[in-house]
């Protein structure tokens, strides 16, 4: 009954080694515990011999068993070491790495509503500045529940070389954004909170943001949206995942619509509330460089109903710029009802952390 114990100890603590090597896919775990196990075994071995030097036949015969079992362990130790090294020299630490981008089905911060500013500005538009401080103050308020769209767009954003305006921020996209909501005509500094009709016109002064922002952030979300990417700078190649989660139904008129937007871009400002009537290095934040997704309002978020709980995965890709750093740059995904073109949640995530 001695011997049996004496042999099963170690032998159980290997079983033990192999099981916690493929749960946790630490194949150098069976070395240490089955090194341990053999540790353990000699030491027995070692204090059943001499406990039992009484009697010399025994402790011959008993050594020669013991030494037996011992020589089958040490051999098994042997050749799991082998094969554990041989895997990890093959795959490395192949267990720990995540291909492309993944998102937590369950890691929505949906709770609550995110809200879009899309403020239509320019170079040459000298109460511009006026709209970019307002929209810094309401980021700083409310943080990531506040996402900032800056479309250069109009008259005021074509570029003006001899008045020292060469650089274009315009796009297609914010081109025809600025056409459907008639922002020209409406006059600069203007922009759309969500893209709600709000007293009859989606249009807005800056002075009024605070108060729609927060009127939108007291509402329940319709949905949720998880944003994971995964960049490779050697090719400058983006992968973006999204996730949605619907809280209430919805229909074959959601849109999800992808863009990149860059912080920190250098060039001339006009700006009348200085003396100067001007900047020569004004920093523009938030603005839209390109729609990720085809043309200006997206595509179907599924093409039909929509269910109270549904979750659906959507995948993007796009190459970066040469031109855009990608340190600055961020993915901004939403969601809209095209029928009344409304932004029913939105959410922000940066290329590079």
């Amino acid at each position: 009954m001695i011997l049996s114990g004496v042999v099963a100890l170690p032998i159980a603590d290997y079983s033990i080694a192999v099981v916690a090597s493929a749960v946790d896919c630490r194949l150098t775990l069976v070395v240490i515990l089955a090194s341990l196990a053999l540790i353990r075994f000699r030491r027995c071995y070692n204090v059943l011999i001499f406990s039992l030097v009484a009697d010399t036949c025994i402790v011959s015969f008993l050594e020669m068993v013991l030494n037996f079992v011992y020589q089958r362990l040490q051999n098994m130790f042997n050749k799991v070491s082998a094969i554990c090294f041989l895997v990890i020299a093959l795959f490395g630490s192949a267990c720990d790495v995540i291909e492309g981008p993944k998102v937590d089905p369950n890691g929505f911060t949906g709770t609550e509503n995110k809200v879009l500013i899309e403020d239509f500005t320019g170079q040459m538009c000298g109460n511009c500045p006026n709209a970019h401080r307002q929209a810094a103050l309401l980021k700083e308020t409310y943080g990531e529940n506040l996402v900032i769209i800056a479309v250069h767009s109009t008259g005021f954003a074509t570029p003006v070389p001899v008045l020292g305006f060469p650089i274009d921020f315009r796009t297609p996209m914010g081109d025809e954004l600025a056409l459907y909501y008639e922002a020209s005509n409406a006059g600069l500094p203007v922009g759309i909170v969500n893209r709600r009709d709000w007293n009859g016109s989606p249009l807005t002064r800056y002075a009024n943001w605070g108060t729609l922002v927060s009127a939108v952030l007291s509402e329940a979300p319709q949905l949720g949206i998880g944003l994971a990417k995964n960049y490779d700078n050697g090719t400058r190649k983006l992968d973006i995942q999204a996730n949605l989660e619907y809280f209430t139904a919805g229909d074959a008129n959601h849109r999800i619509v992808a863009v990149i937007t860059e912080d920190s871009l250098i060039s001339k400002q006009y700006d009348f509330s200085i003396p100067a009537q001007e900047v020569d290095a004004y920093v523009q934040n938030h603005v839209l460089r390109t729609s990720i997704t085809p043309g200006t309002w997206g595509i179907p978020v599924k093409g039909n109903t929509i269910f109270i709980g549904e979750k659906i995965e959507h995948q993007f890709s796009i190459t970066l710029d040469p031109a855009w750093r990608p340190e600055k740059c961020h993915v901004v995904v939403y969601v809209i009802n095209n029928s009344t073109r409304e932004i029913l949640q939105v959410e922000e995530i940066k290329v590079l952390d």
